[in-house]
């Protein structure tokens, strides 16, 4: 069993590398949000994993649980900002990939917007139902209020 910079058990040989690599910059001299960042970049690149905060945690052994949760999300959020990720190196001429990186951008946002028009369905949806919920609501206190007066 290997141990994170913070002397924690880890299962995983893959993390234990990581660790180690967190460990080292850890003792340059960096921050625990530039720790975190960096575990994450090696989960999702390397290793093809998401990054999850309670992985983060037990790779770095540092901060709380709320603190990596904000590293983790801020390294998505860096992440989603850049947009679509490289093209990988490839023979392809430029003229195609850059076709190719406009149809995937073009699908992305084909993609958004069925989901952000679902979403308003479905909000719609609901609101259609909570206000039948409310009428409802109002119709049976009249009628405990009617049977209350008539006791």
């Amino acid at each position: 069993m290997q141990k994170n910079p913070a002397g924690q058990t880890i299962n995983s040989p893959c993390y234990s590398q990581i660790a180690h690599a967190v460990a080292a910059i850890r003792a340059s001299g960096a921050t625990r949000q530039e720790a975190s960042h960096f575990a994450c970049r090696k989960l999702l690149y390397e290793l093809g994993e998401m990054p999850t905060t309670r992985v983060v945690r037990d790779i770095t052994g540092w901060g709380s649980h709320s603190d990596v949760q904000q590293d983790v999300k801020s390294f998505m959020w860096t992440l989603r900002s850049h947009g679509p990720a490289p093209f990988p190196e490839t023979k392809l001429p430029t003229n195609v990939q850059a076709a190719f990186r406009e149809g995937i951008l073009e699908l992305y946002a084909h993609a958004r917007a069925e989901a952000a028009r679902a979403f308003e369905d479905a909000r719609e949806a609901f609101d259609i139902e909570r206000r039948g919920f409310a009428e409802r609501e109002r119709e049976l206190k009249l009628r405990i209020a009617a049977l209350e007066g008539d006791n």
